[in-house]
């Protein structure tokens, strides 16, 4: 695990979750600006038009890491960390989520094949979805 939510992919999905509950808004420029301290991110833009930011990605997937979210930030208020969700709490609640989802998600998938195929293929089958997952990527 790293120490941040890398990618370009990440920042942008991740920003609607800290923006609404650390900022109390939907205003991305300061996640922006946190993220191009060490890396160029382009997942969040500025529209030219109302000088506003945005991210590029709709926020399904902060509504699935929200609970995870929630049991860093409350880790984080009671600890040490700083509670503004950049801290390492954060980021490992974040990516534990992302298995968790994961695994449930593979999960769900070989239940839903078993009743319709053998178990040997329902397995086979679950097994290549998750190798072709981008997990290895």
């Amino acid at each position: 695990m790293t120490p941040w939510i890398q990618g370009n992919d990440g920042p942008g999905n991740y920003s609607y979750l800290r923006s609404a509950f650390i900022d109390k808004d939907i205003d991305f420029q300061n996640e922006k600006e946190y993220y191009n301290q060490t890396r160029k991110i382009s997942s969040i833009r500025q529209d030219p038009n109302t000088g506003e930011y945005y991210s590029q990605y709709p926020f399904g997937t902060s509504l699935m890491w929200m609970p995870y979210f929630l049991a860093a930030h409350l880790f984080a208020i009671f600890t040490d960390f700083p509670s503004n969700g950049y801290s390492e709490p954060y980021v490992y609640m974040i990516s534990i989520g992302s298995a968790v989802n994961g695994f449930i998600a593979l999960l769900l998938i070989l239940r839903m094949l078993s009743k319709y195929f053998e178990k040997n293929v329902a397995l086979l089958s679950t097994i290549s979805i998750w190798f072709a997952s981008s997990l290895f990527y």
